[in-house]
């Protein structure tokens, strides 16, 4: 069987939902349009305000943690300072 015999019986069909001899129009006016700067450097900052509150919530646990610690510590009298 060779490629010729397979490729006469494949259907091509249009990928566009335009139909032929349309154009597409915008839905809105796009009033405001941010360049690609714009849109990494508020990536950025979102990334940098995510990890800072990640960070900033271990940092407060673990300080909670060593609190606890040592509450227990001094509670059982085992804490010679």
């Amino acid at each position: 069987m060779s490629n010729e015999t397979t490729t006469k019986n494949v259907k091509v069909y249009e990928t566009s939902i335009v139909p032929k001899g349309e154009k597409m129009v915008p839905a809105r006016k796009h009033e405001m349009v941010a360049t690609s700067l714009q849109i990494e450097v508020v990536h950025i900052l979102v990334f940098f305000i995510i990890l800072f509150g990640i960070f900033a919530g271990l940092w407060k646990s673990a300080v909670k943690a060593e609190k606890a610690e040592d509450d227990k510590a001094n509670s059982t009298g085992l804490n010679h300072k």
